[in-house]
């Protein structure tokens, strides 16, 4: 709005204002001794003045004032209005990628074979006793040359009986699944030997394994022979069976014989594992299966890192088996702080138990399978025995069911790749509230550097394009499409920095927003998208995200005040000083002649003509325009474009018979800008701050009036 100061004194008062001073001035000459009654009581004055009736001001502020609240006015002096919403996406990193619980996991485990440890017997048999036990004539012969030097006789094959070894104390029975046993057989005696030994089970005579047979064992020779004992049932107490006794004696030749000489026996198991018995467990790790987790995301998606803020491991465990035992759940690529992650869950003998670890803390390795180096994380269940130290049953029928899933997963940090996805910017619009301004206006105004920007918060470490569908729309129902190219948005750098902070900006390069802005649009409608990973899987998998990473963008439509103008109106409806009411005595026909002055300092860079209309409110009528003749020329500008200093110009307005009668029966006045850039409205200007025209209307004329003293 004009910023106008008004003489609010009408046209009689200040001619008769201007009489009384002309009166004043007159007599204050005048000498004392002059005889005032010799004066003439008729007067008539004729002075010609010159009086300003109008002095205004012009700047951008008020003539934008109806929209200052979406004013900004920089720190340069440039001007720009502004709409827009802080908010109109967000988009957390549940929206982009997720960890859902992976699949329960239940197993059933047998107990199988269990080692037990090893058993031993070292033995001998004298000469004495075995001659004993030998037939005739051969034994009671031997016997019979103790303690000299003689031929030893042959001995024929032959049984000699039965042996017991003493009674194992670990175990009373077992069946053996796998071992064997050996016996090592030193050969003390004088001459040559061969035997078969077999072992046997005392409390029922059952053969304990094949028979180890020994052949040609010289005097001070020894000799070993292994059997397999997978699938024997052996007791405790077993006993030495010999059979097939031999010797070749000693010929022709004498050798000492001594009955206190005698065979070693050493008799070891080896590797033995039970499938069932009673007998003392030891401890050892009896089960162990290494498997994958998949963490199972969406498709596309490619986890290789988690940090985990929380999680826990759920198990139900249960226990078929007589004995105490360890649960190891060991996740191998995890580390909890500098150790590997491993949690130990004990179980009573047919027990059974059913809680919670808490993962909460881990880091996971989840590229460690060459095959699929992503989303899968290596889980390693071992059952071990903790042993009592007593007997018990048991068989291959025990077993364990163990039931464990991971749940309620909330990562801390993630990486790898996670996928080409499109999250949806839901319809949102711009209300743009220059209505009063355009009513006030006419003619074409251009913002020929408008742009829309869409300012974001970006913590996702994750490249991404918004693509924007934009289309301004008038009162009148005409449309224009942005036409706006996808334009990328910056991902975070690094875990540790700071979020990015940046706007996807539209501008008159990448879009059609000056065509938008030029429709008038009272409306902006927008929706759009954001394009994850826009460039696909490049096989890097280095995207990243935090727990509460997010985008959020927000969106502001920027009009810089950088215009083309052309016949761009403005006008404003003053009191008009020159209006003379039907009861006055004083007309503008008293005045001898009458002419108007318009004088402007022009500190835009835009040309301008003004025009005066006289305006009938009650009529709402307007009287023919009063021309200032003369083109307002717009100010100097230095080599940047802007104004140095205020074109002046003062302009003299002759005005016709009906001029003055309009303006004497007029009481309002339209004071009327029409502003134009230079090359015919084609170039572009800034219109700063503090850019103003001042401009004055004033009145020079003579007045021609009789008085009359005696009425």
């Amino acid at each position: 709005m004009f910023i106008l100061k008004l003489f609010q004194m009408k046209p009689q008062t200040w001619f008769a204002s201007l009489f009384f001073v002309f009166l004043f001035l007159v007599t204050s000459c005048v000498k004392e001794e002059y005889d005032f009654e010799k004066l003439s009581t008729h007067a008539r004055i004729n002075p010609a003045i010159v009086a300003p009736v109008i002095n205004g001001n012009l700047t951008l502020s008020n003539a934008l004032e109806e929209i200052e609240d979406t004013l900004v006015f920089n720190e340069d002096g440039t001007i720009k209005l502004i709409y827009g919403e802080d908010s109109i996406f967000s988009f957390d990193v549940s929206e982009v990628v997720d960890i859902p619980d992976p699949s329960p996991e239940s197993h059933v485990v047998e107990v199988g074979p269990l080692m037990i440890d090893d058993f031993a017997y070292d033995g001998s048999l004298s000469l004495g006793a075995m001659a004993a036990a030998m037939a005739a004539p051969e034994g009671p012969e031997i016997i019979s040359k103790d303690g000299t030097n003689a031929t030893f006789p042959a001995v024929p094959v032959q049984d000699l009986g039965t042996f017991a070894i003493p009674t194992f104390a670990h175990f009373t029975y077992i069946t053996i699944n796998e071992g064997n046993v050996s016996i090592t057989l030193t050969n003390n005696w004088p001459v040559e030997i061969s035997l078969t030994i077999g072992l046997k089970n005392h409390s029922d005579n059952s053969p304990v394994g094949a028979d180890f047979i020994f052949t040609n064992i010289p005097p001070g020779g020894s000799q070993v022979q292994t059997v397999d004992m997978a699938g024997i049932y052996v007791t405790n107490t077993l006993d030495f069976d010999i059979r097939d006794f031999s010797s070749p004696g000693s010929s022709a030749s004498t050798v000492p014989i001594d009955l206190s000489d005698h065979i070693e026996f050493s008799l070891t198991s080896n590797g033995i594992k039970a499938s069932s018995g009673l007998a003392v467990i030891p401890d050892q790790l009896f089960y162990s299966d290494t498997d994958m987790v998949d963490v199972d995301p969406d498709p596309g998606i490619e986890i290789t890192l988690v940090e985990i803020e929380t999680a826990d491991l759920n198990y139900t465990l249960n226990s078929g088996f007589g004995e105490g035992v360890i649960f190891d759940f060991i996740l191998p690529s995890a580390m909890d702080g500098n150790d590997t992650a491993a949690y130990q869950i004990p179980l009573t003998g047919n027990g059974n138990a059913s809680s919670n670890v808490s993962l909460a803390g881990i880091e996971a390795d989840l590229s460690t399978d060459p095959a699929q180096p992503y989303n899968l994380l290596p889980f390693i269940v071992n059952i071990s025995v903790s042993s009592s130290g007593n007997q018990i049953l048991f068989d291959l029928t025990d077993s364990f069911t163990a039931d464990y899933q991971i749940q309620n997963v909330v990562f801390r940090y993630l990486e790898g790749y996670f996928g080409q996805q499109t999250l949806t910017v839901d319809q949102d619009s711009i209300r743009i509230e220059l209505d009063e301004f355009y009513e006030r206006i006419s003619g074409d105004l251009i913002f020929t550097n408008p742009m829309v920007r869409f300012p974001y918060m970006n913590s996702l470490g994750i490249p991404a394009n918004l693509d924007v569908i934009a289309i301004g729309e008038n009162i009148s129902g005409e449309t224009q499409d942005l036409n706006a190219s996808a334009q990328s948005i910056s991902p975070m750098e690094n875990r540790d920095g700071p979020a990015a902070d940046g706007a996807v900006i539209f501008d008159r390069t990448n879009s059609d927003i000056v065509e938008m802005i030029q429709i008038r649009p009272n409306l902006i409608v927008f929706s759009g998208e954001v394009l994850i990973n826009p460039g696909g899987n490049t096989g890097s998998r280095d995207n990243f995200v935090l727990g509460d990473s997010k985008i959020t963008g927000g969106v502001e439509l920027e009009l810089p005040w950088n215009v083309q103008a052309e016949n761009l109106t403005l006008r404003d409806t003053v009191e008009n000083p020159l209006f003379e009411s039907s009861d006055n005595d004083f007309t503008l026909s008293d005045l001898e002649f009458f002419r108007l002055y318009f004088y402007c300092a022009n500190g835009f860079p835009l040309d301008a003509e003004v025009t005066l209309i006289p305006y009938d409110r009650m009529t709402d009528t307007e009287s023919d325009a009063i021309i200032i003749p003369e083109l307002i020329s717009a100010a100097p500008v230095d080599a940047d474009g802007k104004v140095t200093g205020p074109n002046e110009t003062t302009i003299t307005i002759n005005l016709t018979n009906q001029n003055l009668i309009d303006l004497e029966q007029s009481e309002d006045l339209i004071i009327r800008f029409r502003f134009n850039t230079t090359d015919n409205g084609s170039r572009e200007v800034v219109i700063y701050t503090d850019y103003a025209i001042d401009f004055r209307l004033s009145v020079e004329t003579e007045i021609d009036y009789e008085f009359n003293f005696d009425n």
